[in-house]
């Protein structure tokens, strides 16, 4: 057997940490996973991260094995642990922040927020004696919107700032950071000549509680960019009055947006919203999607007793063996249970008294600050509450207390644990409970 030579270690781990990355950002959006399956998956990344750094730190070529397997996340947290900023803006223009190069943030933010913090502002500080350019400038902003560390008066200036990148992101870290004093510039950036810019405008004033940006929401819900149109749409159902966010989501179910309607349900928690959920969980494409909606709003768990069904006979989703197929999209909702619609709906018959319409549910509880609270930072709730109704809770609870910072719950699980902490215990450690 040939020996192992250190470029093969490199090699594993940086296909290891690309590897866990991308199953670790699937979980950190879940529908069924928690962060008791985060916190395993951050492990083994953390893990295959520290023998990288120590490689880079040993003088080998870490990032350039990082880079060879297409580990844009990975190169860029080892431009910021090693603190080089040469090395980071040169990884950060090939990951999409570079000058006309558009996408590609997403990597970036992510390896900004998972480093350390230190690390990150040392590798992104302004250098002495001149004020950052704007490259410079738009990964600090990304690390302090990471970190949730507030700009102080340089957000402000950013949201002026003639980069586009830079106004937009620093008119989003606007709303995530909770910074009321700066509604005014997010009601003018209703106006901003770049779509983007307007899009997170609308969002952060929305979640800070103005009429005027709140009104813009159903607008962008409809037409806007995929990923913003999502956005705009989960939060509009929080902040609309009851009538309008039903009006919204039936008006996106009748435009041919299904999917999108029964996530906004779920999202909007109204038990009026059942009866029409349970009605599409009578079809194949959509059964799946619709229980989970049911037991978001219910907390009746499908997946459990006779609740459950088998699949209808011939129906497939994802990829196939056939070469010829043109879809290959993999299965959305592969990891859901198939519901028995009509069990379900009798579930609903004995259920629905307890539910009064009008008023918004999450597992089977009223939302308020008690459940939004168990949701994040209470360890046996945070533990078993799927991640993408984690991150509903952190939205309902920022838009119920306006100026209040969003909490991050696709951050790293072990930062997470520095939140948790038992009910009635402080004095406690905190904790994240391992299944």
């Amino acid at each position: 057997m040939a020996p192992i030579s250190l470029p093969d270690v490199l090699e594993t781990h940086a296909d290891a940490a690309m590897f866990l990355r991308a199953q670790r950002s699937r979980a950190a959006r879940s529908r069924t996973h928690g962060l008791a399956q985060l916190a395993p998956l951050d492990e083994r990344l953390e893990a295959h991260l520290d023998g990288l750094l120590l490689a880079a730190e040993g003088g080998d070529d870490a990032a350039g094995a990082a880079r060879r397997a297409g580990g844009r996340f990975v190169e860029v947290f080892l431009a910021i642990r090693l603190r080089s900023a040469p090395l980071l803006r040169d990884a950060a223009e090939r990951a999409g922040l570079g000058p006309g190069v558009a996408g590609g943030e997403r990597d970036v933010v992510a390896a900004l927020g998972w480093a350390p913090w230190s690390d990150a502002d040392a590798v992104t500080a302004e250098p002495a004696g001149g004020r950052a350019d704007a490259p410079l400038a738009l990964l600090r902003l990304h690390a302090q919107r990471a970190h949730r560390r507030d700009p102080g008066d340089a957000l402000p200036r950013a949201t002026l700032a003639g980069d586009p990148r830079l106004r937009a992101a620093a008119l989003r870290a606007a709303g995530e950071l909770g910074r009321r004093d700066l509604t005014g510039a997010l009601r003018d950036a209703l106006d901003d000549p770049d779509a983007g810019c307007r899009a997170w405008a609308a969002w952060s004033g929305a979640l800070l509680g103005d009429p005027r940006c709140r009104r813009a929401l159903p607008a962008l819900a409809r037409a806007g960019e995929a990923e913003l149109a999502e956005r705009a749409l989960e939060l509009a159902v929080r902040v609309l009055p009851p009538g309008e966010a039903e009006a919204l989501i039936r008006e996106i179910a009748a435009a041919g947006g299904e999917r999108r309607a029964l996530a906004a349900a779920a999202a909007w928690g109204d038990a009026r919203a059942v009866p029409w959920i349970l009605a599409l969980a009578d079809r194949p494409d959509l059964a799946r999607l619709a229980g989970w909606a049911f037991s978001a709003i219910t907390g009746v768990d499908v997946a459990r007793g006779e609740l459950a069904a088998v699949h209808p006979p011939g129906f497939r989703a994802g990829p196939t063996d056939d070469p010829w197929e043109r879809d290959v999209g993999m299965d959305p909702d592969a990891r859901l249970a198939w519901p028995d619609a009509g069990k379900l709906r009798a579930r609903w018959a004995d259920l629905a008294g307890r539910f009064d319409q009008g008023a918004r549910h999450r597992l089977g509880r009223p939302i308020d600050r008690a459940a939004l609270h168990d949701a994040l930072f209470d360890p046996a709730h945070a533990a078993r509450v799927p991640q993408a109704l984690r991150a509903g809770a952190a939205l309902d609870l920022a838009a119920l207390e306006p100026g209040r910072a969003l909490f991050e719950v696709r951050g790293p699980s072990f930062r997470q644990a520095r939140a948790l902490r038992p009910a009635g215990r402080p004095d406690e450690a905190p904790r994240v409970a391992a299944r």
